[in-house]
């Protein structure tokens, strides 16, 4: 997403709609609303114009370590208490790689900079894999790949980051109704809230007595007969849903194998170019798919053959794929390798 607010339209001290600008182009338009959400995660106590009088929101930051599969090689999420604190961290395996995490700091870096995980977090999350896997012998040089995030919680009497509660907000000002908190795996819930709040000010909204399934089902004959093992078909199904048939449609039967070290194919890496609003390589390799996090070096082994996918999917001349790759081998080492 490219498109940042400069700033909420007001009429009569409401708010009516926001001021969008295309970091791509550098455009910039007025949109209208009658309700105006404000889910900005982190930034949502930023996103006013007058006296803000809403919860105080905490960034914290939360990193983890990746490692490849066969080095740390577990079936199932396990949960751990860390030695040194007795917080919760969890090693679970995923798409084709192995998963330790996560932290909980508070985030003092600027909300705008890509976080990144710091020295300590990684000999802490070390330390808790080596307590409880000590035949393993994990070392540094055995981590693929780091990421971070940062968790928009609502700001408590809580000294420690981890004693905060996760849940979610939702205040009204001026008009705009702004949500932060919770977790990802409370998102229809969260959701259902704010269309509470909003519905006085949208009389055609009205709630259902049974949600419906929030995502279409897939009919079992659609699917093309390709030659994949029964974990990869239903990967498929669950990822990418009514739109797999389409993925496994290609006319290259190379885009059909699995990229060494993960379960993605590689007609994941050219339908995400040709469908999923590509605007930069970072977007296609650590967001749409994850192969730069999966891979040692973020995948740039394979920048090769990830340049001809581009190239024909993307329109990408020689000199815009050399900066391309220029700049994503910069960010992957300031922000997912290890510092």
């Amino acid at each position: 997403n490219y498109v940042r607010v400069q700033e909420l339209l007001f009429q009569k001290n409401r708010v009516i709609g926001v001021c969008v600008k295309d970091e791509i182009t550098g455009n910039e338009t007025d949109l209208f609303a009658r309700v105006v959400v404000n889910a900005t995660g982190v930034w949502a106590d930023q996103l006013h114009s007058s006296k803000y009088n809403g919860p105080h929101i905490r960034p914290l930051r939360g990193s983890h370590l990746v490692f490849p599969f066969w080095k740390l090689p577990v079936s199932q999420a396990v949960t751990l208490r860390h030695p040194a604190d007795k917080r919760p961290v969890f090693v679970f395996p995923w798409e084709g790689a192995t998963i330790v995490g996560t932290t909980d700091l508070d985030h003092g870096e600027p909300l705008n900079s890509e976080p990144r995980i710091s020295f300590p977090e990684i000999e802490y999350l070390l330390d808790i894999v080596r307590y409880q896997f000590p035949s393993v012998e994990l070392e540094r040089s055995d981590i693929l790949s780091t990421f971070a995030g940062v968790r928009p919680v609502i700001g408590g009497s809580k000294k420690r980051p981890s004693s905060e509660k996760r849940d979610h907000s939702i205040w009204e000002q001026d008009g705009m109704i702004s949500v932060s908190g919770g977790k990802l795996t409370t998102f229809r819930l969260i959701a259902q809230d704010v269309l509470r709040v909003a519905a006085p000010l949208i009389p055609s909204v009205e709630e259902r007595g049974t949600p419906d399934p929030p995502f279409n089902k897939r009919k079992g004959d659609e699917l093309p007969p390709i030659s994949l093992n029964h974990f990869l078909r239903r990967r498929l199904e669950g990822r990418y849903g009514s739109h797999v048939m389409h993925i496994m449609q290609t006319e290259m039967n190379e885009d059909l194998e699995r990229i060494p070290g993960t379960n993605t194919l590689w007609a994941e890496v050219r339908w995400g170019a040709r469908e999923e609003g590509i605007m930069h390589l970072d977007d296609l390799l650590l967001r749409r798919t994850r192969i730069g996090i999966l891979l040692e070096k973020g995948g740039t082994g394979y920048l090769d053959r990830i340049r001809d996918i581009c190239r024909q999917e993307l329109g990408w001349d020689l000199k815009r794929w050399e900066a391309e790759a220029a700049s994503y081998k910069k960010l992957w080492e300031e922000c997912y390798s290890l510092p």
